[in-house]
């Protein structure tokens, strides 16, 4: 169990590690954002890689709207 423990912490440092991904974690952390609001926030594309790892790390989640 400690070494599961230990991967998902691992995770979550991995996925804060770099500084667009850890700016898109600030800027959910005031609230639901949609894609376009942080790509804007960000200047620029958000990469499926940063998508991935924050999900992967379970630090996001995604919804479809309309």
């Amino acid at each position: 169990m400690a070494l599961t423990v230990s991967k998902a912490r691992v995770a979550v440092l991995m996925a804060l590690a770099h500084p667009t991904r850890l700016e898109i974690i600030l800027i959910l952390s005031q609230g639901t954002r949609c894609v376009s609001e942080i790509e804007k926030s960000v200047g620029g594309d958000m990469s499926t890689v940063s998508k991935r790892l924050m999900r992967r790390a379970g630090l996001i989640g995604s919804k479809k709207g309309g």
